[in-house]
């Protein structure tokens, strides 16, 4: 049984235990590693400005998605690799989406723009989009500045033949082997009157359950993140479905 939370941040690896894995994933970026790149505005997943991209193991390579991160807490993400605005960078360059929202003036305000690079970079992340495609990849993002027609002419102004496939920013193979050896363990935090269980497989699961009738149980968690934010919910012991890939 493992007493900790492994992750990996733009290619760097972190356990987290304690009362720590218990705090939203924006807030472990910017108050415990510094990366303050990423923005919190609404703090209930609806505006996008936190967004990062969030990759789990598929296979020989690692699946990225965009997702807001003040609505992720860390007992969600074991076993998966973080990539923030700061990582996407091109060998300490603007990568081609960063630098057409420089020239097409798509950045205001700023309190979006790094949440609106990030989706982004998920759109182009191994294809080339149609034109259409980046009022669709930008659904979760809002922008109170700028009305969207630079942003959007940012995307159809990025050439995708010049983007490098998140999968070759990071190469997967040392990340997987060390999260392919870990994703199979369940894992017990308790800390701070606070319990966190990520079981393995459905018997460990309805055993837990059962002896924690009130546990909460967490896989998207897009309603108890907010919850848990505005204050409305504090739950005491918590269950992470993201172990029991049968359920995905």
């Amino acid at each position: 049984m493992r007493e900790y939370v492994l992750l990996y941040v733009n290619g760097q690896r972190h356990e987290v235990a304690g009362v720590r894995a218990f705090q939203s994933l924006s807030d472990f970026l910017r108050y415990d590693l510094g990366l303050v790149g990423t923005k919190v505005v609404c703090a209930e997943g609806d505006c996008g400005s936190c967004s990062v991209l969030l990759g789990r193991p598929s296979g020989d390579r690692l699946d990225y998605v965009p997702v807001c991160s003040c609505i992720q807490f860390l007992f969600q993400l074991d076993c998966a690799h973080i990539i923030t605005i700061e990582g996407l960078k091109y060998d300490d360059r603007l990568n081609p989406v960063q630098e057409a929202m420089v020239r097409c003036q798509g950045s205001q305000c700023g309190f979006c723009t790094p949440g609106i690079v990030v989706s982004l970079c998920a759109m182009f992340d191994g294809c080339m989009p149609a034109s259409s495609d980046a009022k669709q990849a930008l659904v979760g993002n809002l922008c109170r500045c700028t009305g969207y027609e630079p942003i959007i002419r940012a995307a159809a102004e990025t050439d995708a033949k010049t983007m490098r496939p998140l999968n070759e920013l990071y190469p997967p193979r040392e990340l997987l082997d060390d999260l392919n050896q870990h994703e199979n363990e369940p894992v017990l935090i308790r800390a701070g009157g606070k319990t966190f269980f990520k079981p393995h497989s459905l018997s460990q699961a309805a055993q837990f359950k059962v002896e924690n009738p009130d546990c909460v149980i967490v896989s998207g968690g897009t309603d108890i993140g907010v919850q848990i934010n505005k204050g409305i919910r504090q739950p005491k012991t918590v269950m992470a479905m993201s172990g029991l890939p049968m359920l995905h």
